[in-house]
Parts: C-alpha cells; sequence; structure tokens
C-alpha cells in the first residue's frame, strides 16, 4: 500500500490525530514518523499533493495490466464461483469437414468485399508475382534439358520424339562447302587412324549450302576394337533461316565438356530401331560417341564407336589436334590414300554408325535457341513410317 493513501478499513485512517484512528496494521514506526513528516508538507484534505504523485499511484502493482497467468486464476476463479466445468466454451475443430462447413461461396464473397481495393491488390500482386515466377522457372528447366553453345549442341529430350520427318535435301548439288568457310582436318594420322578421304554431302534444311565430311579408319584392328573402324567428322555452317541445329538425345546421355577452352557436348549412345514387341525406337549407350562444338562459325559433328576404344577422352584429344586445312590438300590427300587416280573420291566413305537414326531439332531464327521448340528431322525414315513387322 502507498504511504499516501487511505486505509480501505473504515475503522483506520492514514494520519493520527485527525479522528484518532490508528496508523495502518503494515506501517512501522519509521513508516507511521516518514507519512506524519509529509502530511506536515502536503495536506491533502488541502489539494496540496506531493510532487508525481498520480504517476506513483499508476506505477503501483496494484494498477499493472493483467497477464495470461491473472486471466487463468480469475477465469477459473468465476467458474468455481457458479460452477461451471473448467473446459474451454469455444472448441476449434480443425476437420476438414467442419472447415468445409463453415466456407461458403457467400462468406469469401464478403471477406473479399471486407477486405477493401488495398488487400485485393496486394493479393493481386502476389498472385502476378507466382506466375512470373512459374514462367521464369519455365525457360530455365528447358535450358538444364538443353546444352547450346553457340548454334549447335543437344537437345535432351525423355524419349524418341513423336513428330519426326524425313530430312530434305534443300538441293542435289554436292559442289563444294562455300568459300567463307575455313576447313579442319586431323592431318594424314591421328593415333591408330589413317586419313580416308572427304567427300561433300549435299545441303540440307540446317546447313548453309554442301556439308564436308572427312573419315579416318583404323590402320591396324586388335582383338579388342570390334567396332566399325570409322572416326566421321562432319563439318558445316548452320542455315541463314535458323538460330540453332541440336542433336536430340536421350535425357542424362549428354555432358558438357572442353576443347582447347571451347565447350563442346560429349553425347554417349545413339537411337536404334527394334522391331520386338512391336516398332519402336530406343536409345542404346555405350556403343556411338559424338562430341559437338563449334569453332570460328563452323559446326563439328565428330563420331566415333566405343567399342574401338574412342570414348569421350579420346574424341576431346582429336578434336584438339584439329588444325586448318585446304580443299586442295583434302584432295590431294584423299587420292594419296585411295591410290586410284579418277576413281570417284567419296566411293571408300561409309555413314558413320548410327546416322541414319540421328533426330536432329532446328530452332528457327525468329525463336529464341535456348528454349524454343523446333521441327525434329532425320536423315533416314522415323519409326513411324516403316512398315509393321506383323504385316
Amino acid at each position: 500500500m502507498s504511504g499516501f493513501e487511505r486505509s480501505n478499513n473504515p475503522d483506520s485512517h492514514d494520519a493520527p490525530g485527525s479522528s484518532g484512528r490508528p496508523w495502518p496494521d503494515d506501517f512501522t514506526l519509521e513508516d507511521e514518523q516518514f507519512a506524519a513528516e509529509l502530511r506536515a508538507f502536503f495536506p491533502i484534505e488541502d489539494e496540496e499533493l506531493p510532487p508525481l504523485y498520480i504517476q506513483t499511484l499508476l506505477d503501483d502493482d496494484a494498477q499493472a495490466p493483467l497477464d495470461r497467468s491473472d486471466l487463468r486464476r480469475m477465469t477459473y476463479r468465476v467458474k468455481r464461483t457458479l460452477g461451471l466445468p473448467h473446459k474451454p466454451l469455444f472448441t476449434h475443430q480443425w476437420a476438414p469437414s467442419a472447415w468445409a462447413d463453415q466456407v461458403s461461396v457467400e462468406h469469401v464473397t464478403r471477406a473479399v468485399k471486407r477486405a477493401g481495393r488495398p488487400v485485393m491488390a496486394l493479393v493481386a500482386l502476389m498472385i502476378f508475382c507466382m506466375v512470373t515466377s512459374m514462367y521464369l522457372a519455365t525457360p530455365s528447366f528447358a535450358q538444364g534439358l538443353r546444352l547450346l553453345f553457340g548454334d549447335t549442341g543437344a537437345q535432351q529430350v525423355a524419349h524418341y520424339p513423336s513428330n519426326v520427318a524425313p530430312e530434305k535435301h534443300v538441293t542435289a548439288t554436292t559442289a563444294a562447302p562455300p568459300a567463307q568457310m575455313q576447313s579442319f582436318w586431323l592431318g594424314q594420322t591421328s593415333g591408330d587412324y589413317v586419313y580416308q578421304g572427304m567427300r561433300t554431302l549435299p545441303q540440307e534444311q540446317y546447313s548453309r549450302g554442301p556439308i564436308l565430311d572427312i573419315q579416318y579408319v583404323l590402320g591396324e584392328r586388335t582383338g579388342q576394337q570390334t567396332g566399325s573402324g570409322i572416326l566421321d567428322i562432319r563439318e558445316f555452317q548452320i542455315s541463314e533461316s535458323l538460330s540453332a541445329v541440336l542433336q536430340s538425345v536421350q535425357e542424362g546421355s549428354a555432358s558438357v565438356v572442353s576443347v582447347n577452352g571451347l565447350n563442346a557436348v560429349y553425347v554417349d549412345g545413339m537411337w536404334v530401331t527394334v522391331t520386338a514387341p512391336g516398332l519402336r525406337t530406343t536409345w542404346q549407350s555405350g556403343t556411338r560417341s559424338m562430341l559437338i562444338f563449334e569453332r570460328d562459325g563452323v559446326i563439328f559433328w565428330i563420331v566415333g564407336d566405343q567399342r574401338d576404344g574412342l570414348g569421350e577422352a579420346q574424341l576431346v584429344q582429336a578434336a584438339s589436334q584439329m588444325g586448318p586445312t585446304t580443299m586442295n590438300t583434302l584432295v590431294q590427300s584423299n587420292l594419296l590414300s585411295v591410290r586410284l587416280v579418277g576413281a570417284e573420291l567419296s566411293a571408300s566413305l561409309r555413314d558413320p554408325i548410327g546416322y541414319t537414326n540421328e533426330v536432329y531439332a532446328m530452332i528457327p531464327r525468329t525463336a529464341s535457341p535456348d528454349t524454343a521448340a523446333g521441327e525434329f528431322v532425320t536423315p533416314g525414315q522415323p519409326p513411324q513410317s516403316l512398315p509393321s513387322p506383323l504385316s
């Protein structure tokens, strides 16, 4: 109790002598003496109050706000006095059925109306941010499945595309590639491989002019080399109507490598067509190896056979040794290798392993090469157009 308050006991008074009533029971002799001195200086009945008197009353513990424990004790005493059970007056039901019963279209409509324009604007902004995030995440996901460096790379797909069309030759000419395109080769030999010759393939939908095809073959085959024995290098420039041309391969079969500081793509495997059970095309790993990269505007598709020992490391090593050359050098070396003057230069060259089942994704110039879908073509016949083995 404050020393300046009157006692709640009607038989006592906070100052002796005014009515002869004693001091409060909890006062000591010092308290009585101190209170008497204060009363002499500040007689309350004359409204002469001590400094900060009101603040002292407000700071009293009796005036402090109630906390949770006080409220619980008060609730308990009230219930005990009234004989009420000690249970919550209101219970929360979180079952889906109970929640569904309490929520209706009318309730939602009223809540929206009460929310007002600022709240609805905030909700609309949040929805816009979510939609934008999904839109931005979709290209990132597509780019993760598309390894693109320059104008070429690999498009990874979950399965063989269903809308593959036969590739169309732009022209029947087999003239030399464009004069501005620089040619590259490995020299007369590269490891166990010897230069076999070159040929120009007809211009395709994805190429600018004919395609230069250079081949090397195994000089002496060992017992462990059971593959095709061919190292095939195709060189071309991309068509002006396209922004990219990609090899379509199975998901997980492509990885990023480096060729003399240039980013490249290594692909393990090829598409193969099987006739049982039913006609279908599936991915086969462990046979064909392929390296894809671009240098000085020239796209390189290098194909080897893993059964001959041409894996990722061997293809990267060979590509690192490639140097510029001229068509005259390739032709002269071709004549030297086949030793048949006047014979058709392409007579001894063969298609590399898996060539007829390759699938190319051609991205138009007007679309983004990173994310846009393209047209799928193949140099062979799509498996959908082949006759059924049951017919």
